[in-house]
């Protein structure tokens, strides 16, 4: 791989939502070579991943845009999927107790210690 050719424009990805870019973070290990690993970075959709974004999305390879040191372009096209399946949070509300208890003994001790921090 001729890892100069590597960039935001290398490959792209279509979900649910449609197409999103991708930004090129780094190649590893560093240098021309074979075999090399490309690691690009995809923003949630939104700007955080929920329930709205649940699908496959797939992976696709830009024409013309990696190549390796001898020219040779890297074929356009799919090249792999993923699939986001985010369950929405549950959320349980309890109600108060219908017998609720109140301690006279404490409400007098909450109030004296107010007479007395207040009193001059």
């Amino acid at each position: 791989m001729d890892v100069a050719t590597l960039d935001d424009a290398d490959v792209s990805i279509v979900g649910p939502g449609g197409t999103y870019a991708v930004t090129y973070l780094r190649v590893d290990p560093s240098g021309n070579g074979t075999p090399r690993t490309a690691v690009y970075r995809l923003n949630a959709p939104g700007g955080f991943w929920d329930p709205a974004d649940n699908g496959t999305y797939t992976v696709n390879m830009q024409a013309s845009e990696v190549r390796d040191p001898s020219g040779n372009y890297v074929a356009a096209g799919a090249i792999g999927t993923f699939t986001v399946s985010i369950t929405p949070p549950t959320l349980a509300i309890t109600s108060p107790t219908s017998n609720p208890t109140y301690s006279t003994a404490a409400a007098r001790s909450v109030w004296a210690g107010r007479r007395a921090t207040t009193s001059g």
